[in-house]
């Protein structure tokens, strides 16, 4: 389906699934004449009771897309606020993974759950203490305030914020609107570097991690390290 629509930067594709995003009805309407001229070219047809044409919010791949922006799906943040206190290894791993899908939307989230990562560490015994609870419940909350991420539009510039301690920490803004948020905990060769190194490190991360926002935009760093 990417060969099928290429050209199309309206029109976001994932395995079988198409998403036409437009900024008003007019629009909407001539791309979605481009997109149906190009299936049907290419010997492709479409199940109609499967389309949405038209509206104004739509949920895709476990987010909600709208003019707002973009939220997580409420059904599965409801799956994840009822997730149960995990009792082992493995059922932590689970956990984590569905929270670090919506790793974007949480600021801090490498130092939220990094009480939960040390659970899940090589010959570590399990024990659930008040740092794993509390871990478990902020990762749920961050949720359930239904945080919106602003819609990117790379005609215009953006600004990135790095910090560094013991985290490498990164937010990508627009018009002071979030786009993203991401973190990682630093490894431990990376502890030992000096601060200004840390600092570096926090950079090149965020530049990496938002590359595909990035790449071919004019964007500014932000940083509150001054020998930078």
């Amino acid at each position: 389906m990417d060969v099928v629509l290429e050209g199309t930067d309206f029109a976001m594709v994932y395995m079988d699934d198409i998403l036409v995003f437009s900024k008003d009805e007019r629009e909407h309407a001539d791309q979605l004449a481009i997109v149906l001229q190009k299936i049907s070219a290419a010997g492709l047809t479409l199940r109609g009771r499967k389309c949405r044409i038209g509206v104004s919010e739509v949920s895709f791949l476990g987010h909600v897309f709208s003019s707002k922006g973009m939220q997580p799906d409420p059904d599965k943040v409801r799956s994840m606020v009822h997730w149960p206190q995990p009792t082992t290894a493995n059922e932590v791993r689970r956990f984590i993974r569905l929270a670090s899908y919506y790793r974007r939307f949480i600021d801090h989230f490498a130092d939220i759950a990094k009480p939960l990562h040390n659970l899940t560490e090589k010959d570590v015994l399990f024990e659930w203490n008040d740092e794993c609870q509390e871990s478990f419940m902020t990762l749920k909350q961050a949720l359930t305030w239904e945080p919106i991420l602003a819609l990117p539009d790379c005609a215009m510039p953006f600004d990135l914020f790095t910090d560094a301690s013991q985290y490498g920490l990164a937010v990508l803004e627009q018009g002071n609107h979030v786009i993203a948020y991401a973190s990682r905990l630093l490894r431990s060769p990376d502890r030992n570097y000096s601060v200004i190194e840390k600092e570096c490190l926090a950079i090149i991360f965020a530049v990496k991690q938002f590359r595909h926002y990035l790449l071919g935009t004019h964007f500014t760093i932000h940083t509150d390290h001054r020998p930078l």
